[in-house]
């Protein structure tokens, strides 16, 4: 499977570029060619593996990447990001509910509003 983020994985990840100004150019081309090699719905969340261009730049960072914050329809509490880092280029990204169990929730379609938090 190599397919397109969803309008969640994609804001998600664009709220960690933002995040992140001295890795922005990097992550950002990065982003540009992005697909999805493969998606796991935890029932708390998600696993995006991704694949980026090979030429793409790397970035210089230590992994995971990214404090955003979602409020997701169904979700009292709403999800946190995290983006996975290997060798300079993005690999993974993780959505995770501040919920003890959360409803089934189809990524793919569901309604959103990204929330940027403050790097601490």
């Amino acid at each position: 499977m190599t397919t397109e983020l969803y309008p969640i994985e994609r804001a998600a990840i664009e709220a960690i570029v933002r995040q992140y100004p001295n890795l922005a150019n990097a992550l950002t081309v990065q982003l540009e060619g992005a697909k999805v090699t493969s998606r796991r719905n935890t029932g708390a969340g998600f696993y995006c593996d991704l694949h980026v261009r090979d030429d793409a730049p790397p970035s210089i960072t230590s992994s995971p990447i990214g404090e955003p914050f979602a409020d997701v329809a169904g979700l009292e509490h709403g999800m946190g990001f995290l983006l996975m880092i290997r060798d300079g280029k993005m690999v993974c990204l993780e959505g995770y509910s501040f919920e003890d169990c959360a409803p089934p929730i189809d990524f793919e379609t569901v309604a959103f509003s990204m929330k940027d938090r403050p790097m601490q």
